[in-house]
């Protein structure tokens, strides 16, 4: 048995309890091609300035559109969704710019109503409060991918050990298990001192691995 967030004793299951409950459970409902799936939670990773937030964006469009990201027939959308886009980083001018471009680009010059953005107004995964709002805010859009961009925005704990990213793991699960969306986190690395050359290997460098590690589709 496990302690639930109320303090409660919540009751074990058997396997054999489990193989039944999710005999008649749907399939993999895929997002986008098999890169995301509903009820998972993907990561784009990389250096800061690498062009994440774009990449998120394409495949942000990608989603409300049912079209292909990148225009690649394999990281086709199933179906249109509703998008969430959730930042403290850059203002909302430059998501909105740089959704038009992508946009533009595509031909489209009326912006879908399905994204939806909830962007410089101090979200944090680290409050319960926030955690609140943003499931219920994701239910209420009916949203099926929700894009964190960039993680480390949104919490504090990114660049410490596992015990402290405990918390927003255990919150990220809930997160997914409880909206039923698609989660995709978009994070960096911090940014190396001046003259010192980090060695370790890239997994390593995002928060000691620890956040690879939470993801399914790394």
């Amino acid at each position: 048995a496990t302690l639930s967030a109320a303090g409660a004793v919540a009751p074990s299951q058997s396997l054999a309890e489990l193989l039944i409950q999710f005999a008649d459970a749907l399939p993999r409902e895929q997002v986008l091609g098999e890169l995301i799936a509903l009820g998972e939670i993907a990561m784009f990773h990389g250096q800061p300035r690498d062009g994440k937030t774009w990449a998120s964006l394409e495949v942000a469009i990608a989603v409300a559109l049912a079209s292909a990201a990148f225009s690649l027939p394999r990281l086709s959308a199933s179906q249109p969704r509703v998008v969430l886009i959730v930042s403290n980083e850059d203002s909302e001018h430059a998501y909105v710019h740089r959704l038009q471009m992508l946009l533009a680009g595509r031909g489209v010059f009326d912006a879908p109503t399905n994204i939806h953005l909830i962007v410089g107004q101090g979200c944090s995964l680290d409050d319960a409060v926030w955690q609140r709002r943003l499931i219920a805010e994701t239910l209420r859009l009916g949203a099926g991918l929700v894009i964190l961009d960039p993680l480390r925005s949104l919490t504090r704990c990114v660049d410490q050990g596992p015990s402290e990213l405990q918390p927003l793991a255990v919150f990220l699960r809930r997160f997914v298990r409880e909206t039923g969306a698609a989660l995709l986190l978009v994070h960096h690395d911090g940014k190396p001192q001046a003259g010192i050359t980090d060695n370790r290997r890239r997994a390593q460098r995002a928060s000691g691995g620890a956040i690879f590690s939470i993801v399914d589709s790394p």
